[in-house]
């Protein structure tokens, strides 16, 4: 049956991701490192807000003159003047949204990348502890937050800031009376926004994982779509989907809650201001305080303030989105996980031997040790295998040769040196690694075989080696038609044999073979075993194996049990230890041998 791990429950408490962001608007701007470019276009951007808010401002006053007036005739020239004004605060408000919407863009453009950069450089544990889609949505949701803020929230706060301030100048001057009596209902509103930030932040926090996970789930279900359908699994997976479906509803619920609560709390304040202004500006009008054009433009200024009082909860919507998100991203981005830093360049002719001295090595989460004092040499110009049962250890040395983990306590030598000392990225050049099961990258194969190179290798490079793993006749002429996901269009012996192709390109000093022959046919591992017989005449060949016949002529052979070396030697010798007893150990791998009638 298909396991599905599911959160079922959703917690009402705030979560710690949440409690945790205290990023401001200055701090959002901080983060994202916003160039000098980007900062002049928010001046620009944020100028022509102001302009388009000045120009809404002068729109009552030019109302207020044409109605004080009327009795003395239509001044048509204060018509085509207001006309004006619409036009131009039409035209700056178009320009400055556009400029923000620009600076979005380019801004959340550029952290995306250096988020994705950065992840990039964290150590395989800490990947190996995450789900990649659940991952990558992560990053794009939340991205897509703060995009959200610089596009629609900011410009709308900015706009409605500006034109708030400047009309309650002017309302000032109008009658004070009244402006303390608009003012009053925005501290109110204030309020309201205070009140409801930390629940709102919860809300959007979990409605965002829950996002995240039910992608997660879909995308899993339909990578997985041949072993459903093999199991006549649909229902199952209908209704596992359902039951996600279900609490990303509950999760989208709760959030639905707090923005029903704020939009309708919203629109009470502001008939608060507007019966205010009625109620106190007619009787202002009936005892002649004000003009019938006063008590107009003061309605009109009221008007036009209740648009952005009803933006600010979009803004504050965003706001709270956005130090959700900037939270997220910023704890994905934690330096602390990163791989290490620094050291030198690994000479490109370097033929040493790789040496493991005593090493021990556990996992974090491993109520027991992996490796307990391993001491293995491999030379240069030779083929060493590793064999022994699943659970062994065997693929954990392939990933302390790559430094995806670093040993507990002994030390992994080239030559005479600690292979930490040279950086990371001229160690593993050094090393081609093919697999059990080939990962495809690149959507050619032409991309696929230059993988990890700035530049493509030439049809020449490519067909030769192509000739090497049997490929040619397969592929010449198809160096550049589309390989489907996970390499759907070619056959798994096929996709094995390019791995090997874009690992001899490598040039490496060190090839290892992790199991690369489990899943292939007899005709297809005979290949692959003369190929690795090839390269062990210039290079260092690891291979790890179950299937013995692979591995029957390497030049020396370390039997694996229990994280332990149990034995070593050429496969005649191990089996002549076993033959006369003197390494009680060698049963076992004497009984792998007659398993697989060698």
């Amino acid at each position: 049956m298909l396991q599905i791990i599911r959160n079922d429950v959703v917690d009402d408490t705030i979560p710690e991701s949440a409690l945790r962001a205290k990023v401001s608007i200055r701090g959002i701007f901080k983060e994202i490192a916003l160039t000098n470019y980007q900062k002049a276009l928010i001046v620009l951007a944020t100028s022509c807000q102001m302009l388009s808010a000045l120009c809404t401002i002068m729109v009552p006053l030019i109302v207020q003159r044409l109605i004080d007036s009327y009795e003395r005739g239509i001044d048509y020239r204060q018509i085509i003047f207001l006309a004006a004004i619409f036009v131009m605060q039409l035209l700056f408000n178009a320009l400055g949204l556009y400029l923000f919407a620009l600076i979005g863009a380019i801004a959340t453009k550029n952290y995306q990348q250096g988020t994705f950069n950065q992840v990039l450089q964290h150590r395989v544990g800490w990947f190996e502890e995450q789900e990649s889609t659940n991952l990558a949505n992560k990053i794009y949701n939340n991205i897509d937050l703060l995009r959200t803020l610089f596009t629609n929230s900011l410009p709308e706060m900015i706009s409605g800031v500006l034109t708030i301030v400047g009309i309650a100048v002017v309302l000032l001057s109008l009658n004070w009376a009244l402006t303390i009596v608009t003012l009053f209902g925005v501290l109110l509103m204030v309020g309201v926004f205070g009140l409801l930030g930390a629940p709102l932040a919860n809300r959007i926090a979990d409605f965002q994982d829950q996002k995240s996970l039910f992608a997660t789930h879909t995308s899993k279900f339909f990578r997985l779509v041949k072993m459903i359908k093999a199991n006549a699994a649909e229902k199952i997976v209908q209704k596992d989907d359902a039951d996600d479906m279900k609490v990303l509803f509950e999760s989208g619920r709760r959030l639905a809650r707090i923005n029903a609560l704020i939009n309708p709390l919203i629109g009470a304040v502001m008939m608060l201001i507007m019966l205010g202004i009625f109620g106190y500006g007619g009787y202002l009008l009936n005892n002649g305080s004000i003009t019938n054009g006063v008590l107009i433009a003061f309605l009109l200024y009221v008007i036009q303030i209740m648009v952005p009082l009803g933006s600010f909860s979009e803004f504050f919507h965003g706001y709270v989105g956005a130090k959700t998100a900037m939270n997220v991203l910023m704890q994905l981005r934690d330096n602390s996980q990163n791989e290490r830093q620094g050291g030198c360049a690994l000479p490109r002719d370097s033929q040493s031997d790789l040496v493991f001295k005593d090493v021990n090595f556990a996992y974090d989460d491993a109520k027991t040790i992996t490796l307990d004092d391993i001491n293995m040499v491999f030379k240069p110009n030779t083929m060493t295998a590793i064999v022994g049962p699943s659970g062994a250890g065997k693929t954990t040395i392939v990933s302390l040769i790559e430094q995806f983990y670093a040993a507990n306590s002994g030390v992994i030598l080239s030559g005479t040196s600690d292979i930490t000392q040279f950086s990371l990225f001229s160690w593993r050049q050094s090393i081609g690694y093919i697999s059990q099961k080939a990962d495809l990258l690149g959507s050619s194969l032409r991309d696929y075989l230059s993988f990890g190179r700035k530049e493509n290798y030439s049809d020449n490079q490519i067909k030769d080696v192509l000739g090497k793993v049997g490929l040619l006749e397969a592929f010449n002429g198809h160096l550049d038609d589309k390989l489907l996901e996970d390499g759907n269009n070619i056959s798994g012996g096929q996709l094995q044999r390019l791995a090997i192709a874009q690992a001899i390109l490598k040039e490496a000093g060190i090839y290892i073979f992790d199991e690369s022959t489990a899943n292939l046919d007899a005709d297809s591992e005979m290949k692959v075993k003369q190929i690795m017989e090839e390269l062990a005449e210039k290079h260092i060949v690891i291979a790890i194996a179950h299937r013995l016949s692979t591995i029957k002529s390497a030049d020396n052979i370390y039997f694996l049990e229990d994280g332990t070396i149990t034995g070593s030697g050429t496969h005649s010798q191990l089996l002549a230890n076993h033959k006369t007893q003197l390494l009680a150990n060698h049963k076992t791998y004497a009984r792998y041998v007659a398993e697989q009638m060698l």
